[in-house]
């Protein structure tokens, strides 16, 4: 049931549905953390997730404060290179550059470049999301062409389905 909760908050997340992502990806996490501990991956997925709604709705500070600590435990959870550590280090890219941090953004990206590369085609929407973070990190350093390169990198991933959000961020990152 949990599992099942964490896909339906993913559905209404990638159709800005990010209120009600939120509600199912909190229930998914309390239930993993109950059945599995709250340092099970899927536990750490599950609440990676929900920072990215409240990241959604604008409530960062609340994002942060579930994030930081779910991804110091995430790099102890995944193995090195681990995809799907991968696709949380971009949450927290992501996190951090709508806080003004493009720094610790840019840094996080690289540290997710292997794994999200290792995760094939399934991660093509979190190398676009990525490459639009660096696209808007770039370009506020006043670095056009790097930008350009990661805009044209994340507008490059053959995505059969492109969510909303992610096509506004590819937009702002021009």
């Amino acid at each position: 049931m949990a599992v099942a909760r964490l896909g339906l908050g993913g559905a209404l997340l990638d159709r800005d549905r990010d209120a009600e992502a939120l509600v199912e990806f909190e229930a998914a996490a309390e239930r993993l953390a109950r059945g599995l501990g709250a340092e099970h991956q899927d536990s750490l997925q599950a609440r990676a997730a929900a920072a990215e709604a409240l990241r959604r709705l604008g409530r960062l500070d609340a994002a942060q404060a579930l994030l930081g600590p779910t991804l110091d435990s995430a790099r102890r959870a995944f193995p090195a290179g681990h995809p799907k550590l991968g696709r949380l280090l971009g949450f927290g890219a992501r996190l951090a550059a709508a806080r003004g941090n493009c720094a610790t953004a840019l840094a996080l990206l690289d540290e997710a470049a292997a794994p999200l590369a290792a995760g094939g085609a399934a991660l093509r929407a979190d190398r676009a999301w990525g490459d639009a973070v660096r696209a808007r990190c770039l370009r506020a350093r006043g670095d056009a062409a790097a930008a350009r390169l990661a805009l044209t990198a994340a507008r490059d991933e053959a995505l059969p389905y492109r969510p909303a959000a992610l096509a506004r961020a590819l937009d702002a990152a021009r």
